[in-house]
């Protein structure tokens, strides 16, 4: 049997795995996200980059 730092056997709901405690979404719209925000993240990267087009264009 486990026990704590305290010598007292864990509760029960440490001996559980844990479960979600919000509802998992289906896997078609866990997809959709993460393309949207690997979409975002492309795009917010292009706009961060500095082109060369960039540099000649600020003398």
């Amino acid at each position: 049997m486990a026990s704590t730092v305290t010598g007292q056997p864990p509760p029960e709901d440490a001996l559980r795995p844990e479960e979600p405690s919000v509802p998992q979404a289906d896997p078609g719209s866990m997809v959709l996200e993460m393309l949207r925000r690997t979409r975002k993240a492309e795009k917010d990267l292009r706009d961060a980059t500095v082109t060369e087009n960039d540099i000649t264009n600020t003398n």
